[in-house]
């Protein structure tokens, strides 16, 4: 059996899965978003989190991925890597649609749709590499 590096695989098949299903989950909660008026929960910030999720099971293991954003989105320091970058905005999207206003709803949906379209770019990108 050869391991993730010996084969040339980035993301494992199991990993890959999760991304997969989150990406649909998160469009169709976005979906929901868009159509129907609040709700709890909010199909808003369910999208941000499965968005949230697909990408740092993209990007390895969510526990450990996690800690590592909450250490920069605390620091002070420009944030160098891209992959870096965009797991801290997406947490701070995450964290402005909990506040959200309703009349800010339409943009922050908007915003979200964006994020997800480039979450869903990169992991294709890595998804396609190892095929």
């Amino acid at each position: 059996m050869q391991s993730n590096h010996d084969s040339g695989l980035l993301v494992d098949e199991y990993r890959k899965s999760w991304v997969l299903r989150y990406l649909r989950e998160a469009r169709a909660d976005l979906e929901v978003a868009e159509e129907t008026p609040y709700v709890e929960p909010d199909p808003l910030v369910e999208a941000l989190k499965k968005t949230q999720l697909a990408l740092q099971y993209l990007l390895g293991e969510p526990l450990i991925i996690n800690r590592i954003v909450q250490v920069a989105a605390l620091s002070e320091e420009e944030i160098k890597d891209p992959a870096l970058q965009l797991l801290v905005e997406v947490k701070e999207a995450l964290n402005r649609a909990l506040n959200v206003e309703e009349k800010a709803r339409e943009s922050m949906i908007e915003y979200a749709e964006g994020i997800l379209n480039l979450v869903s770019e990169v992991a294709a990108l890595f998804l396609k590499r190892e095929s």
